[in-house]
């Protein structure tokens, strides 16, 4: 009988495994700051998101209350109840003092 060889089945050298290990850890740094990053992009888009919202909505509260005064500068009752409603239910110093002499 003749004997087979015998495989050499040889275990990486524990040098290998570091390299490798650094490797990987590299790796995981360099997507754990690609991570960061990226959130932070998301922030700084929704952020102006949220800004644009904000700022349509400012808009549309000055045109209705342009279109508002100047309808109670007109003659319309409806609109000049509407403010004299809307200026009786102030509550807040501030807010009273903004409408304090004014008169549609």
């Amino acid at each position: 009988m003749t004997e087979e060889p015998k495989s050499k089945s040889r275990l990486p050298s524990r040098s290998t495994l570091l390299n490798r290990q650094q490797k990987l850890q590299a790796h995981r740094d360099k997507l754990a700051e690609e991570e960061r990053e990226l959130k932070k992009q998301i922030s700084v888009i929704e952020s102006r998101e949220s800004a644009a919202i904000r700022k349509r909505d400012t808009r549309r509260k000055i045109l209705l209350g342009g279109e508002l005064v100047a309808a109670a500068k007109a003659g319309d009752q409806t609109a000049i109840d509407l403010i004299s409603r809307y200026i009786a239910k102030q509550d807040k110093p501030h807010n009273v003092k903004a409408f304090e002499g004014w008169k549609p």
